[in-house]
C-alpha cells in the first residue's frame, strides 16, 4: 500500500485551516437561512462525515434505480425522474449542513474536507448520469462532452483551492445554482416525460423562427457548458491575481492542468475510436470515469492539505487504464472493434473452446464494468488508508464524534475549592452552588465544633 500521508507531514496537517468565499445570491438570500434552520434538527452527537456519506448514498440509489430501469439510457417511469430530483436535493441540504454541524460541534478539520469533496467529485458524474438520462441524450457524443465540461469545472475549482489556499464559489455556481436546476429538470420531466425535451425551441414557444428550431436539450447543454466556462474563467483569473501578488510562477502552476487535460483528450478519443461504446455502455463507462476522476481530486486535496509539493508525482488511477489500452495495441488485440461475433458471454467461451475468436473473448461490457470494478477498488484504498491515518493522527472518529464538544451556553459546574489551616480541599462539584466564602465558613464550623 502506498504510503501517501508521512509521518513529516503531520505537523503541515495540523496548521490546516479551511477557507472559503461563495458569492451565490441564491445561497444567502435563500438556502442558507433553510440550512441554518435545517442543522438545527440535526442532534449534536451526529457526526458531520454520517451526514455527507447519508447524502451520498440517497445519489447511489438513484444510480441503482437508473441500472434497473435503464441501463442503456432506456425510457424510465415517471416516478423515478421525480426521486432522482428529491435524492439531488436531499443530497445538496446534507452537503451543505456537514460543514454547518462540524463547527456546532467542534469536529473540523482536514478529514472533513477531504471526505467531502471526495464525495462531490464522484456525485458530479452521477448526477449528470441521471440528468443526462432525463434529457434523453445518452447514447450521443454531446453526452460525453457535457460530463467532461462538469468534470473540467470541478477540476479547475480543485486547482484554483489548491493554488490559491480558498474555495471561491462564483454568483453561479455548480454546488448551489447547478444542484437546483438539475433538481428542477428532473422533477419536471417526471411529469412532462423525457421527450418534452427533444421538441424544439419553436414548438414551446408557439412561433416559427428559423434560428429557434433546435431541440430544448441542446439549449441546455449549451447554457450548461457557458456556465462552467464562465467560472472556469474566474478561477483562472482568481490563479493570476494570486501567483502576482505573491510573485510566484504562473507556468509552474499551469502545469497543474496538464493531466486532466490530458484525461479529457484521451476519453474522447476513446468514445471516438469504439463503434459500440456510446450506444451500448457509456453508462459503466462514466461510472469508471467518476471514480478515476474522484481519485484524482482526492489526491489534489490531500495535497493541498499537506502543502508538499513532492506528492505531486503521484499518478492518478486513470493511469492504469491507459496502460490498459496501451498493452491491447502493443499486443494488436483489439476490444472495441467487436471481433467477437458472438451475442453473449456463453457463446464467446464456446468460440474461444472451438479456437475462434482467440485475440478477445470478453466484451466491452465486461471490460468497462471490470474496469469500474478496478477504478472503485483503487479509489477506496486510497480513501480508507487517509481515513484511517487522519482519524488516527488527529485521535477522531470518522463516521462518530469521538470527543464530544462541551455546550457553552450551558451552566456547568466547576470545582470548588476551599483553604484553611490545613491546606485546600476540595469540595464535590456535585454539591449545590455556594459561594466560596459560604463554603470555607461551613468547614471551619465544623471544624471547629
Amino acid at each position: 500500500m502506498f504510503e501517501y500521508i508521512k509521518d513529516s507531514d503531520i505537523k503541515a496537517l495540523k496548521k490546516y485551516k479551511y477557507s472559503s468565499v461563495d458569492k451565490s445570491l441564491v445561497q444567502k438570500y435563500i438556502l442558507n437561512p433553510y440550512w441554518c434552520w435545517l442543522v438545527k434538527k440535526v442532534p449534536l452527537w451526529v457526526a458531520p462525515n454520517l451526514i455527507t456519506l447519508s447524502g451520498f448514498m440517497f445519489m447511489v440509489v438513484s444510480v441503482i434505480l437508473l441500472l434497473i430501469y435503464g441501463s442503456n439510457w432506456e425510457e424510465v417511469p415517471r416516478w423515478v425522474y421525480v426521486c432522482w430530483g428529491i435524492n439531488l436535493f436531499i443530497y445538496q441540504s446534507l452537503d451543505a449542513i456537514d460543514g454547518k454541524q462540524a463547527r456546532r460541534t467542534g469536529s473540523s478539520g482536514p478529514l472533513g474536507e477531504l471526505f467531502d469533496h471526495g464525495c462531490d467529485a464522484i456525485n458530479t458524474t452521477l448526477a449528470f448520469i441521471c440528468i443526462l438520462s432525463a434529457l434523453g441524450i445518452g447514447n450521443t457524443f454531446t453526452c460525453v462532452l457535457t460530463v467532461l465540461a462538469a468534470l473540467s469545472n470541478f477540476y479547475v475549482s480543485s486547482w484554483e483551492t489548491y493554488h490559491t489556499h480558498t474555495l471561491f464559489l462564483s454568483y453561479f455556481s455548480g454546488p448551489v445554482e447547478g444542484i437546483l436546476s438539475g433538481c428542477i429538470l428532473l422533477i419536471t420531466t417526471g411529469f412532462l416525460g423525457p421527450k418534452f425535451w427533444s421538441n424544439s425551441l419553436n414548438q414551446v414557444l408557439g412561433t416559427s423562427n428559423e434560428y429557434l428550431n433546435f431541440p430544448l436539450y441542446n439549449l441546455i447543454c449549451v447554457v450548461t457548458a457557458l456556465l462552467g466556462l464562465f467560472n472556469v474563467v474566474c478561477s483562472a483569473i482568481n490563479v493570476v491575481n494570486y501567483t502576482k501578488d505573491h510573485n510566484e510562477s504562473l507556468a509552474k502552476k499551469s502545469l497543474g492542468l496538464v493531466p486532466h487535460l490530458l484525461i479529457c483528450g484521451f476519453i474522447m478519443l476513446w468514445t471516438k475510436s469504439s463503434s459500440t461504446l456510446i450506444e451500448n455502455n457509456l453508462v459503466p463507462f462514466f461510472l469508471f470515469v467518476g471514480f478515476c476522476f474522484g481519485h484524482q481530486v482526492g489526491l489534489i486535496i490531500y495535497i493541498m492539505l499537506l502543502k508538499n509539493l513532492s506528492h505531486i508525482g503521484i499518478v492518478s488511477c486513470m493511469a492504469v487504464s491507459t496502460d490498459f489500452i496501451g498493452l491491447a495495441e502493443k499486443y494488436n488485440v483489439n476490444l472495441f472493434k467487436g471481433l467477437v461475433k458472438a451475442q453473449n458471454y456463453r457463446d464467446a467461451i464456446i468460440d474461444l473452446l472451438k479456437g475462434e475468436g482467440l485475440n478477445v473473448v470478453v466484451f466491452e461490457r465486461y471490460v468497462m464494468w471490470g474496469l469500474f470494478i478496478l477504478a472503485f477498488m483503487m479509489y477506496m484504498e486510497f480513501a480508507l488508508y487517509v481515513i484511517n491515518r487522519l482519524c488516527g493522527i488527529f485521535d477522531i472518529n470518522c463516521l462518530s464524534i469521538k470527543h464530544p464538544k462541551t455546550d457553552m451556553n450551558t451552566n456547568v459546574e466547576k470545582p470548588v475549592y476551599t483553604v484553611s489551616t490545613l491546606g485546600k480541599k476540595l469540595i464535590s462539584p456535585e454539591s449545590p452552588l455556594t459561594s466560596r466564602k459560604r463554603r470555607n465558613r461551613i468547614y471551619c464550623k465544623k471544624k471547629f465544633l
